[in-house]
């Protein structure tokens, strides 16, 4: 990492360099400055990590802002340096040689925290290994359910933060020889650091969840070259980027035991029989994409375009073992379905590496023309195709669940997936405010090892633009979509994992009905615009019946059933004179889902007594106030506002089976933010001014998820889960600043 960041910062200062070199000998200089610093006080009633998620909140001296800019010639050279010594600190370098030579260098750091309080039973004694003591794991795997919770429970490593950062440097060059010729060239370094939930298991029934670390590197680089003339436009691009994780693979114990068994093929257990659990994290990786394109204008005010991206992204990161588990052994249950091998030994591995490689080719073709007028007509065709070349690997079995040895070839499968699109537009103007516009598609989709492999999905598209005076425009719209498959194909659905008459809802039949209408108007001191949209998404069953001899009802659907939505927005400014001006916002989205499934413990069927489906409704609300005063007394700017955000969600269980009746549905759930704002900028002299901010947030959530969450829990026998024991929390915050602006 020190090599690449050294080649970036050198790059950057050569480029620097050479600029200023070119400055004339005889060029008068001119630097401006100038710096924001000041002080912050801050007071936060809880440790909820929400108040700081995105940025650090400081609480002492700050060093809001720097920036010199020089200018000698054509040359101007800028540096600036915002949030110095917090966790979002910025620092940016940019050279301008009069508008053909332009190089940028920039550091950012970006964080993001999830938790400030975070709790587990685990320690990890390595990057990625997690344990709990053998003394403790002894007196677990001795104890039932209601004792272990209780156990495990005393256990704490103490609070923990989770979130990371991402630290990323760049520098980017631009030239421009010529007006219709440009060359760039960038190149990136990113470090992303921290750690993350992540969920693991046992068996069924014995969830995990551990502080997934995060330890990435991720180099990208990036060449284009560009031609414009009047009637021709040509481009090239080559990205590469490579991903390196540090950390490739979590490994934790099981608190029940501390010695590895194995389960009888009869049945499986709540998942206690590994000492460990192990994962891989995501592989190190690196990708290529090459793109062209090109536009030519045609007679009689026509135009085609045509672009390529053809990408490559490949992977050959070792194959762990079929287990972890030491006791899945040759003879270790004294059954016909012993493994044939030492399962947790990676030399029995048909091959030890995954040489992963997918190939995406995208391609965009287009005519447009404007023969009249009134009348525009176009044509455009879409293609992207995905190709997955990874080596099919034929694995003689698999040990379910760290478990048991479960004999029978397990192969994967190289697949090609294609999406074809061709659509023709036509727009006409009607009368002088009134214009319309219609288009027609269709899409066909080819995929192998899908339960659908074929499906065509036909859109029409209606649009209007009104414009009755200036300063006014009323748009509308409405799309309608089908989405049909030619089959529905049990066997690869795998009927014997998978609930027979599951439709995913990306294979599904489909009916779409979107409509949308918004309203403009910028007139005088009034400046407001309106919206709204509504969605309706039907899923069908479509074509094929089950006749794989399980299904109780034929045509029954199961999965995705119904998805709803609704927006609406306002947004409005007014100036109320020229030193008075008002804002408001408000946003309001709705979603609503229904889904069916169905569960029985014996067999997967269509049993209609255990039967199930669930409707959820989500509604977010985004609104803002806010009241401007410039110039009070010449010298003062005021500022007042609030923001509220707000989501509601709810999910119910209706039409239940008889196996489900008198099940409750789960508990509503709300988390509101609100803020206050005052802010005044008040001008001392000409160069300097002085800020004062006051700040207060208050965040309220009631979510039965996330609230009063526990570090193990379990309810059946067997069964016990560990958690993070991350829970949201309530908060009040107070922030007030003085700041002071100084130009020279």
């Amino acid at each position: 990492m020190k090599t690449m960041t050294n080649a970036l910062w050198k790059t950057a200062g050569l480029a620097v360099a050479a600029c200023l070199l070119a400055v004339p000998a005889r060029s008068e200089t001119t630097v401006s400055q100038e710096a924001e610093v000041g002080y912050q006080n801050r007071h936060q009633s809880g440790n909820e990590a929400k108040f700081e998620e995105y940025g650090e909140v400081p609480d002492g001296p700050v060093l809001k802002l720097y920036r010199m800019k020089l200018e000698k010639g054509g040359t101007e050279v800028e540096f600036k340096a915002k949030d110095v010594l917090q966790e979002q600190q910025s620092f940016k370098v940019l050279v301008n040689k009069d508008s053909k030579l332009k190089v940028k260098a920039s550091w950012n750091q970006t964080p993001h925290l999830f938790s400030n309080d975070a709790h587990s039973p685990y320690v990890q004694s390595a990057p990625g290994v997690f344990v709990i003591p053998d003394t403790v794991k002894g007196t677990l795997g001795a104890a039932n359910t209601t004792t272990f919770v209780n156990i495990v429970n005393t256990l704490d490593s103490g609070g923990m933060p989770l979130g990371f950062r991402r630290d990323e440097g760049s520098v980017s060059l631009s030239l421009a020889p010529s007006d219709s010729l440009k060359f760039s060239l960038s190149a990136t370094e990113a470090l992303k650091r921290g750690s993350k939930a992540k969920g693991a298991s046992f068996g069924f029934s014995h969830v995990v969840e551990l502080p997934e670390p995060i330890d990435y590197r991720i180099y990208s680089s990036n060449v284009g070259a560009e031609y414009n003339s009047k009637g021709v436009q040509l481009g090239f691009g080559y990205g590469f980027s490579s991903f390196k994780n540090d950390i490739e693979e979590m490994v934790w114990d099981n608190g029940k035991r501390s010695a590895d068994r194995a389960a009888s093929n009869a049945g499986y257990v709540a998942g206690d029989q590994s000492a460990k659990g192990r994962m891989h994290l995501a592989p190190d990786n690196v990708a290529h994409n090459v793109s062209l394109n090109a536009g030519a204008n045609l007679p009689f005010g026509s135009r085609v375009t045509a672009s390529l991206s053809y990408g490559v992204m490949s992977q050959n990161q070792d194959l762990q073992p079929y287990t972890i588990n030491s006791a899945i052994v040759r003879g270790s249950t004294g059954t016909p379905s012993d493994a044939p091998f030492t399962a947790s030994d990676p030399r029995n591995l048909p091959t030890n590496k995954a040489n992963a490689k997918m190939i995406n080719l995208v391609q965009n073709y287009g005519v447009t023309s404007n023969p009249w007028q009134s009348l525009t007509l176009g044509v455009k065709f879409r293609s992207q195709m995905m190709d997955n070349r990874t080596s099919e690997v034929i694995f003689p079995g698999q040990v379910r669940f760290d478990q048991v040895w479960e004999g029978g070839n397990i192969e994967n499968h190289a697949f090609q997936y294609r999406k074809t699109l061709v659509e023709g537009s036509a727009g006409y103007q009607v009368i002088q405010p009134v214009s319309i516009g219609l288009s027609y598609g269709v899409e066909w989709t080819d995929r192998d090892h899908r339960e659908v492999t074929e499906q065509k999905e036909k859109t029409l598209a209606a649009t209007t633009d009104i414009r009755p005076a200036e300063g006014f425009l009323i748009r509308g719209k409405f799309v309608n979509s089908k989405r049909q498959v030619d089959h529905f194909d049990v066997e690869d659905l795998n009927a014997g994992n998978e609930l027979p008459g599951l439709r995913r809802f990306d294979l599904s039949e489909r009916v779409r009905n979107q409509g949308g209408l918004s309203v403009q108007m910028s007139k005088g001191p009034v400046n407001l615009a309106l919206s709204g949209s509504l969605r309706h998404d039907d899923y069908r069953a479509g074509p094929g019946d089950l006749t794989d001899g399980v299904a109780g009802n034929q045509n029954q659907m199961y999965g995705l059933l119904e998805d709803r939505g609704k927006q609406a927005a306002l947004d409005l400014g007014l100036d109320v004179n020229d030193r008075i001006g008002v804002s408001a916002f408000y946003d309001y989205e709705d979603a609503r889902g229904l889904q069916r499934s169905n569960e029985n413990a014996a067999v997967l069927n269509q049993d209609g007594a255990t039967d199930w489906t669930t409707r959820t409704i989500d509604r977010y609300h985004t609104a803002g106030l806010g009241l401007d005063i410039k110039k009070v007394k010449d010298r003062a700017d005021i500022h007042f506002g609030y923001d509220l955000s707000q989501s509601k969600g709810s999910t119910e269980l209706v039409a239940l089976g008889s196996g489900h009746s008198g099940k409750p549905s789960l508990p509503d759930t709300k988390i509101t933010k609100q803020d206050v704002t005052v802010k005044t900028d008040i001008k001392i002299t000409d160069n300097l001014s002085l800020g004062l901010g006051y700040l207060y947030e208050k965040y309220d959530v009631t979510d039965w998820a996330t609230e009063n969450v526990p570090i193990a829990s379990g309810q059946f026998a067997g069964q016990v889960n560990i958690y993070l024991a991350d829970a949201s929390r309530d908060y009040n915050a107070h922030v007030g600043t003085v700041m002071a602006k100084y130009k020279w």
